[in-house]
């Protein structure tokens, strides 16, 4: 008897755990690489979004110059409460189809017309931004000044 509780005895001093110290330490350094990974990833996510309201602001630009060489009579003012599709009447305020649709959390606020008064000529300007994004791009054309600028990021 005396000799199996030595053996039992024994059994628990070759068993070995880790310590206090050593799973505190783990978990700290776990908690420190998820932290980073975390930052990381609402970083990634911020530009992404910013590069897609550049590209949407580029998109309509291309758009625009594109609807005034097919001569398309199209008024261009778009606010950020109006919905995603763009250039949806006419000059004289007839529903025509729209040129553009912007993506799902891009807004936008455009001014301007293919027949700009008093010079007659287009005038465009749009600010596009994301809806979470502080940073906006801006696209202009002035066919009376010779202006055309594309967003740069």
């Amino acid at each position: 008897m005396i000799r199996r509780t030595n053996q039992v005895t024994q059994n628990y001093k070759d068993m070995r755990g880790y310590t206090l110290l050593e799973l505190m330490v783990s978990i700290a350094i776990v908690t420190i690489l998820a932290a980073t990974a975390y930052y990381s990833m609402i970083d990634s996510r911020r530009r992404t979004q910013e590069i897609v309201a550049m590209a949407e602001a580029t998109g309509l630009g291309k758009t625009v110059i594109s609807a005034l060489a097919d001569g398309a009579d199209i008024n261009f003012a778009h606010e950020p409460v109006d919905g995603s599709a763009f250039g949806g009447e006419d000059t004289s305020g007839n529903a025509r189809q729209p040129i553009f649709f912007f993506s799902k959390g891009v807004r936008a606020d455009v001014e301007g017309s293919t027949s700009y008064p008093p010079t007659g000529m287009a005038y465009c300007q749009a600010t596009v931004w994301y809806a979470n994004s502080d940073k906006p791009f801006t696209f202009m054309l002035d066919e009376a000044l010779g202006i055309n600028s594309f967003p740069d990021y």
